[in-house]
């Protein structure tokens, strides 16, 4: 039988303890997929506490659109493909985001 690598990893990663960590790395590279170009200016996954998705935020109306859009995000983010677990969106209000790896581009 022939396991993909992917579920090997996240088997390795949870037993290592570094589940939430694969976890961040996933809806960081999904992201702008899941929000949209304008969207991932304002918004950026930073972290995860439990089975919550903590989400950096740098203006107001982004944290009401992230919080009106919860259900479809965190189903993109369970959903194939995806680390299944999330169960929260929390908003965190940021100054500035930074420039992560996924939104140089």
């Amino acid at each position: 039988m022939v396991v993909p690598i992917r579920e090997v990893l996240a088997r390795k990663a949870a037993g290592w303890g570094l589940e939430p960590a694969v976890r961040l790395a996933d809806a960081r590279r999904n992201w702008k997929a899941l929000v949209g170009a304008k969207l991932v200016e304002v918004s950026a996954p930073v972290g995860i506490r439990g089975k919550t998705l903590l989400v950096g935020v740098t203006h107001s109306a982004a944290a009401q659109e992230i919080r009106l859009r919860r259900g479809a995000i965190l189903a993109g983010l369970n959903g194939p493909g995806g680390a299944p677990g999330l169960e929260e969106i929390r908003v965190v209000p940021r100054r500035r985001l930074g420039t992560p790896r996924h939104r140089r581009a």
